[in-house]
């Protein structure tokens, strides 16, 4: 499984904050998710890519049936390059579109083996230069329906968002009784790679772990973050304990994962793996 998150920074009791005293954020959506999943039936690694870049300024997480997910993934990146959205509502009818006709091809086909087809949720974050940026919901369980999402939106197991709620919730509020002044997207994104790491850290979810993607989307384009690790448990305000780290090895890719049964060594240090093409 999964545990996704999205957000548009600021939010909790920031956006209060930020307009009582007039501060500005530069708009972006911040997207995370971790590494561990299993196709097919396979033990658990922690070698999962679940965040890509889609189109210039689109980014998406999936949780639920990998396979299924990655399908409609490819779907949308193929059909986003032919179509080319001018809008964000464009791309909204585009990605029903292209995840529902995915999901029934993917359906129809385990139905031909025997077999069933599980529950597939997607989160995209969105940037544009007219519109500003939007966080989008969409799930098999809808129809794909886009569902536009102010804040943060979890996807994954109840348990492990019920943890990063707790957890992020935690260090926010750190955060606002110290008064500090949340004006970059660096800061929000630390806090959320910070709880997301937290909850792989205290194992609250078998089927959440490994390492931490991360990227920003904003009305600039798509951008993975660079990549940094924690030294030790710390609560996201902490940024002293954060340090650059070097990347042995590259996430892998579902076809690329399926032919070699790769597998991954988890000890060491939290890190962030840099989402590549």
């Amino acid at each position: 499984m999964t545990l996704g998150v999205a957000g548009v920074c600021p939010w909790g009791p920031f956006v209060g904050q930020f307009k009582a005293y007039g501060l500005q954020i530069r708009e972006a959506v911040i997207l995370a998710t971790d590494s561990r999943w299993s196709v097919g039936g396979q033990p658990l690694l922690d070698v999962g890519k679940k965040l890509y870049q889609v189109g210039p300024a689109v980014g998406a997480i999936y949780a639920g049936d990998v396979a299924a997910a990655y399908s409609g993934i490819t779907a949308l990146r193929q059909a986003y390059d032919r179509a080319k959205p001018q809008c964000i509502e464009a791309l909204e009818k585009l990605s029903q579109w292209a995840f529902a006709r995915s999901f029934e091809r993917e359906r129809a086909s385990r139905a031909a083996q025997g077999s069933r087809c599980g529950s597939v949720f997607y989160v995209l974050g969105v940037g544009s230069r007219a519109e500003g940026v939007a966080l989008l919901k969409l799930e098999s369980l809808a129809g794909f329906k886009p569902e536009a999402v102010k804040g943060v939106v979890m996807i994954g197991w109840p348990t492990a968002r019920d943890a990063f709620a707790q957890f992020l919730a935690s260090g926010l509020d750190k955060w606002y009784r110290a008064h500090k002044v949340a004006d970059q997207v660096t800061d929000w994104a630390i806090a959320v790679t910070g709880s997301l790491d937290q909850v792989i850290r205290a194992q609250r979810e078998r089927t959440v772990g490994g390492k931490v993607q991360l990227a920003v989307v904003s009305p600039d384009g798509f951008a993975p973050l660079q990549i940094i690790s924690l030294d030790k448990v710390a609560d996201p305000p902490e940024e002293d304990v954060w340090r650059t780290v070097t990347v042995d090895s590259p996430l892998r890719e579902l076809p690329e994962a399926l032919d070699r049964g790769v597998s991954h060594n988890t000890s060491g240090d939290f890190g962030l793996y840099p989402v590549m093409d």
